[in-house]
């Protein structure tokens, strides 16, 4: 159909093929597509679901995670395949079927249920933990060393989870009659409990950010520089995005009551994509930042002592306590 009704979510690789078309990486679609030059939209890689699979069979029929960029190569693709630690290659570009037409606006990323064969979590007292791609490591509460999580397992709260190489699908039980909550991470460290507040009539599942925070420098930040960090210049708002910042992040997509903490906020689910970063005490403006990608997000400051509902395309900076 035509380019400008599609759906895109959270585009962030755009190239131009030879015929004068465009290629997207459509990362938050978990797919890559195509502007023909008569402004027709197709698929040319992913399903649309987050996953690894489909090497050696038709490029529409492989799963992604996050692919981040795409560019023509010969006659074909290469794809930075983010999530899944991976370049991938599409042999051959032939004439594209008809798009089936944009993806939901919002298609759950992990079921509602736990994977079958796996002891379901138990409200209070455990979780379930699935890789879905890339490494994942969990360190058991009591003990000191990370190790492997290659398949859906039951884990009890106070387990931490190792997602910065890849992601994992982690699902609760929120309330005693056994309605459930999912999640799935990347890109961070979290710390998974269920303490007993109630939200909306549900105890909701909690990941906290966790592990140090990478890449903090201690040094004082004068008045001049806090004022222009704070978007006061072009060259300051140009400094902040020549890397990415440094402290500890997670990156969520769920369903149901989730909540992700930080060092000074907190974000409980009304949508369904979130990030979330623990900024060092260096950073001209410390503090908890929320970014929303997609629904809503009640976002509590600790700090101010009030909650904050951040929309799509919207971000909160819950600041740091002044010393």
């Amino acid at each position: 159909g035509p380019a400008t009704a599609a759906s895109l979510a959270l585009p962030e690789g755009v190239a131009p093929m030879p015929d004068g078309g465009i290629l997207i990486a459509d990362t938050g679609n978990e797919r890559v597509r195509e502007v023909a030059p008569d402004g027709t939209i197709s698929t040319r890689a992913g399903t649309g679901t987050l996953g690894f699979s489909g090497d050696g069979g038709a490029p529409t029929l492989a799963q992604l995670s996050h692919p981040r960029a795409a560019i023509p190569f010969g006659t074909g693709l290469l794809i930075a395949d983010a999530f899944n630690h991976r370049i991938r290659a599409v042999a051959e570009v032939a004439t594209p079927p008809a798009d089936p037409g944009p993806p939901p606006v919002t298609p759950p990323v992990v079921g509602d249920t736990p994977p079958p064969g796996v002891t379901p979590p138990v409200l209070g007292r455990t979780a379930v933990a699935r890789p879905t791609s890339g490494t994942i490591r969990i360190r058991r509460p009591g003990t000191k060393a990370f190790v492997l999580l290659d398949d859906a397992e039951s884990i009890a709260l106070g387990t931490e989870v190792d997602s910065r190489k890849g992601t994992v699908a982690i699902f609760f039980v929120t309330t005693k009659a056994g309605k459930t909550a999912s999640a799935s991470i990347g890109e961070g460290r979290v710390l998974v409990t269920q303490p007993r507040e109630i939200d909306r009539g549900q105890r909701p599942g909690r990941l906290t950010l966790s592990g140090p925070l990478a890449g903090c420098k201690a040094r004082k930040i004068g008045p001049a520089r806090r004022r222009a960090a704070r978007g006061g210049s072009a060259v300051a708002r140009a400094a902040r995005t020549d890397k990415p910042p440094a402290g500890r992040r997670i990156k969520v997509r769920a369903k149901g009551r989730i909540k992700t903490q930080g060092r000074y906020g907190s974000a409980i689910v009304r949508g369904t994509r979130w990030i979330m970063v623990d900024r060092c005490a260096s950073n001209p403006s410390p503090g908890t930042f929320v970014s929303v990608q997609e629904g809503v997000v009640a976002v509590r400051d600790f700090r101010l002592r009030k909650t904050i509902n951040v929309h799509r395309g919207e971000r909160y900076l819950a600041r740091a306590r002044r010393r």
